[in-house]
Order: C-alpha cells, then structure tokens, then sequence
C-alpha cells in the first residue's frame, strides 16, 4: 500500500500543517465544492449548504489569521456588489437582487474561511488533498460507467438538485455510453473539477512520475467525459512545465529537458486543439437531432449578452445575480443563435453559465472594473507575483462554468493560486509564513 500511495502520490506527510482535522475539513469542504451538495427547504436552496460548517470551523481554528489587508479588496468587492443592488437597471428586481446579495456575501465569507485554513496548510497538505480527489473522482467515474455506481449517484443527485440533466440521449449516441456525473449535476462539473484538482495535485506534488500521471489522469478523465475543459487543461500543466525548466538554464540534461518540455507544450496544444475541434464537429452535426446548444450558450451568447446589457446601464449593469432582469436580453440572443432554452427562467448561471461575462454582466463597465480589481489584487496576494501560469487557467475555468454568486467559482479560485504559491516552496512550508 505504501508503494501504491508513492506511485499516486497521495500519501504526502502530514508535517506541521493543518493536521488531520484540517485535512478532513478541506477535504469536505472541497467535496461539497464539487457535487454542490445543497440544501433544499421548501422550495428554498442554499447552496453548497452543507460545506458551511466546515467553513465556520475552518475560520475560528484560524480567526489569528484574519488579515484586515486581505480583507480590505474583499470588502471593496462586497460593496460593489451592494451598489449594484441598488443601480441595477430595473427596480421591480430589487428582492431578486437582494437575496442574491445574501447568497453573495454568504459565499465570500465562507470562502474566507477556506483560506485561512488552506493558509496553515503546507504543499504536503494541499497535494493530499487535491491527490485524494483526483483520483477519486476518476475512480467514481469508472465505476459509474461500468455501473455499480450510477444508481447511488442518480439517487443522490435526484435528491439534491432540481436540474434534470437532459442530454443522455446525445451522449449515447456522441459516446456509446453515459458520461458519468459523480454525484454533481452534470458531466462538465467532473470535468470541471477534474481540471481543478488534476492541477494543483501536479502543483504540488513530489511524485516523480507527476507529468506521466497528470496526462494519465487527463486522458481518461477526457475518455470519460468528453469534455472540452479536460483536454483545455493540459495547456497550463504543460506550460509550466516548460517554464519550470527553462528557469533552470543549466547543464545539457536541463537544455534537454526544455526541448522535451517545449515539445510536450505542442503536444498539448495539438491536441486540445484536436480534440476540441472534434467535440465541436461531432456536437454541431447531433444538434439538429439532439438540440446540443451548450457550446452556443457557454462560448457565444455570455458576450453578446453583455453587450446588450451595457447598452441600458453601462455603469453598473444588471445588478448582482439580476437573472430575471436580463431575460429578455438572453431571450433575445437565444432567438438570433436559434437556440431553444429549457432553463431561461431559472438562474442566469443557467442560462449563462459563463463566470467570466457574469461579471460584467451584473455589475457593468464601471462596477466591473472596481470589482476587477479588488479580485486581482485579492488573488495577487494569495498567489504572489509569478502566476500567469494561475491566471489563464482560472481564465479558462471563468469561461467555462457560471454561478459566479455561489462559493464554487470563488472556492476553486482560491485552491489553485494558494496550490500556485506553495508550488515554489519547500514541501513543509506553510502559506501563512510565506506571506
């Protein structure tokens, strides 16, 4: 078992971090993060519900932690979004853009409460966490292909969520087989999470076989789901990589090295381009016959939407979470895509999932930009000062899944440039003696 654990690398050493305590609570917390397991009352939903306490015990075994500096952009963020509440566009959305406010700064303060504990957590720490859900998650969703798992993750989901994931028939014919859903509401949330994870487990990680074990890990997590975001994943790894040992510049070996690395960034380029543009023919040709509009909805329509938006309040947008407000907009660009939605009347994460354009479409031009950048000041400082690598990668995932007022977005924000940070330290070195 020993070896096996080296090999996968998750049997990291629990050595002056969060202990085993903190690493049960992140370990729920981020579980919960990943399958959105909420609570529903009365036609009520709280999201992510069920990772509230673990976060309010995460902030009070850490309350020494609180930085008023880190506070303050977060803080700055909180009170955009309360203006936009009330210079939204339409006051007859006003307790729309209320309760969302709530859900907003619900989510920002348990997400806190994740950094504080991740902040004593050493590299060890966050590559056990990431390696366990890594390879969990792809275990679960072999199982869930093979069988022995579908019923309890059908079960489970079924209970947790209203969504009814209705694209199983388009997915038998594109796979021969239905892509597993591992608790969460649909296949790209796996995706989602399987990018998150497979990346800073390879962050963070001291297995030597960790380039090997990330494309394993990708490859059949894209065989799996086949999902854009799984083969889009291996660009950031692969950089990074390449600027890891270019940073070296010594000795034939490292010269060797960073050809072999710059012909892995190709690679991967080639293909997620492949492999994109496959997904984009095969989904195209089935969506007459199988109305598949998620790329449409996903890629096109969060931009257009925007811009519509910017048109009638230009200032501070729609107002946070103004998803009734904006129907008629999305109605609108729906009909010139000719898409044909089942959701428009849920939430705008729905309709728009797409973090990114969120943004700008609940809080405008001027609000945007002051929220923008509290958020990049926030993230500079829980990564540091060399984090491209971070921030196309968080690019990349903002533009690919919405519910920008729900911790999820925010959760696996923080997870990675933490993991980022601790990737140019020593393995026993805690975030909180690095800042």
């Amino acid at each position: 078992m020993a070896d096996a654990t080296a090999w996968t690398g998750v049997n990291e050493p629990n050595t002056n971090g969060v202990g085993r305590l903190g690493r049960a609570l992140l370990l729920w917390y981020m579980f919960v993060i990943f399958s959105v397991f909420s609570l529903r009352v009365s036609g009520l939903t709280v999201t992510c519900f069920f990772a509230a306490p673990a976060a309010a015990v995460m902030m009070f075994r850490n309350l020494q932690q609180v930085s008023a500096r880190e506070l303050l952009p977060l803080f700055i963020l909180w009170i955009v979004a309360v203006v936009s509440v009330f210079l939204g566009y339409d006051t007859n959305f006003f307790s729309e853009r209320t309760s969302s406010l709530l859900l907003f700064t619900y989510s920002l303060v348990m997400v806190y409460g994740l950094r504080l504990e991740i902040g004593r957590a050493t590299r060890a720490d966050i590559a056990w966490l990431s390696g366990w859900l890594m390879w969990g998650i792809l275990a679960a969703a072999t199982l869930e292909v093979l069988g022995p798992l579908r019923t309890i993750s059908d079960a489970f989901r079924a209970w947790n969520s209203n969504i009814v994931y209705a694209s199983d028939s388009r997915d038998l014919v594109l796979t021969g087989f239905l892509r597993p859903k591992v608790f969460t509401q649909e296949p790209s949330y796996v995706a989602i999470g399987q990018a998150v994870f497979s990346y800073t487990w390879y962050l963070t990680t001291r297995s030597r076989d960790r380039i090997g074990l990330f494309i394993l890990v990708t490859l059949a997590t894209f065989y799996l789901e086949r999902s854009p975001i799984s083969a889009i994943s291996m660009i950031p790894i692969a950089t990074s990589a390449f600027t890891d040992l270019a940073a070296k510049r010594r000795g034939l070996r490292q010269v060797i090295a960073m050809y072999l690395a710059g012909l892995l960034v190709l690679v991967a380029l080639l293909v997620g381009g492949f492999a994109l543009q496959a997904i984009l023919e095969a989904r195209n040709q089935s969506s007459g016959s199988f109305g598949d509009q998620s790329l449409m909805v996903r890629i096109q329509a969060p931009p257009m939407t925007a811009f519509l938006v910017f048109q009638k309040a230009p200032l501070f947008g729609a107002g946070i979470g103004g998803r009734d407000a904006i129907a008629s907009e999305v109605q609108y660009v729906f009909d010139r895509l000719g898409i044909i939605p089942t959701f428009l009347n849920s939430a705008v994460a729905d309709a728009i999932p797409n973090a990114f354009w969120e943004h700008w479409i609940y809080f405008g031009v001027l609000g945007g930009l002051t929220a923008g950048f509290a958020i990049v000041s926030y993230f500079r400082m829980l990564c540091g000062r060399r984090c491209g690598i971070a921030w196309i990668f968080l690019l990349l995932l903002s533009n690919s899944f919405g519910a920008y007022t729900t911790p999820r977005f925010w959760s696996y924000a923080t997870l990675v440039l933490i993991a980022t940070s601790a990737s140019r330290q020593a393995t026993s070195t805690r975030f909180s003696d690095r800042s």
